[in-house]
């Protein structure tokens, strides 16, 4: 299995991305971000706002478990595109991008949304934070989601879940440290919206 510090610079060569634009966006500190890709640190408050920015599974960014690439809230955002021109109409929904996203690649799926973008996207046009990020082309999923991705009916998503198995196995084998349970702790508040 991979460590952290392979897969983290794993997913920002993945997404393209210097460790200066990451650092610029997440909010960790360069030194914080080159010591966890060279080793010298092997845990962080900002994993999940690092999975979230390269857009890579929190899940498999913190422990190594499950799929890099899922078909995420980047996915959704280009497929909620076409619900939204037929909700809202392409001229308002040409407004609204304004500004923030060039309408002609948004329209053809060759924008990259970014979750900032979305955020935008969703405040001009009224809707709930995270509405982009929900998968409305399958039933049931159409409830808006908090800015990190629970849905307000505080049902655990399928991610939230497997940090919280990885904690139990961690307390149960004795190998879940005072530093790393804070970690999780952060990371699950994050995930779910929730203290």
């Amino acid at each position: 299995m991979l460590e952290l510090k392979d897969r983290l610079k794993a997913a920002r060569v993945a997404a393209k991305k210097t460790q200066r634009e990451v650092v610029a966006e997440v909010g960790i500190t360069q030194p914080a971000l080159s010591d966890l890709e060279r080793g010298k640190s092997y845990s962080s408050r900002h994993l999940i706002q690092l999975a979230q920015y390269l857009e890579v599974s929190p899940t498999w960014l913190a422990t190594g478990k499950g799929a890099m690439f899922e078909d995420g809230p980047a996915d959704n955002r280009i497929r909620n595109i076409d619900t939204l021109l037929t909700q809202v109409g392409p001229e308002k929904l040409a407004d609204a991008a304004s500004g923030i996203i060039d309408f002609e690649r948004l329209l053809d799926g060759t924008a990259i949304i970014s979750a900032r973008v979305a955020r935008k996207l969703e405040s001009r046009l009224q809707l709930e934070t995270g509405w982009l990020e929900v998968d409305h082309s399958q039933p049931g999923t159409s409830e808006p989601r908090t800015q990190y991705g629970a849905r307000q009916d505080h049902t655990l998503p399928e991610e939230v879940q497997e940090l919280i198995n990885v904690i139990r196995e961690r307390a149960r084998n004795g190998s879940l440290t005072a530093e790393h349970a804070n970690v999780l702790r952060s990371s699950l508040e994050l995930m779910t919206g929730q203290k």
